[in-house]
């Protein structure tokens, strides 16, 4: 009858560590998912920057044309 319960307590014990190392890995794993959002996040602020820019220069380029068939004329 010892034997089984050292053998259970044992077991329980076993139990306890793999749930604590599950909840450290959730844990850990969270916080990367939250790093990798904040990433995400800032590329496409970054991306929607460029966007802008890249419209900017489209429309300064038409305004260089607009000049020179203006000058051609």
């Amino acid at each position: 009858m010892l034997q089984t319960f050292e053998r259970f307590l044992l077991a329980f014990k076993h139990l306890q560590q793999c749930l604590i190392h599950l909840y450290q890995t959730l844990q850990r794993f969270l916080s990367i998912k939250q790093r990798l959002q904040q990433i995400i996040e800032r590329l496409l602020q970054l991306f929607e920057h460029l966007l802008q820019t890249i419209k900017r220069l489209l429309q300064m380029l038409n305004d260089l044309l607009q000049m020179k068939q203006f000058y051609r004329l």
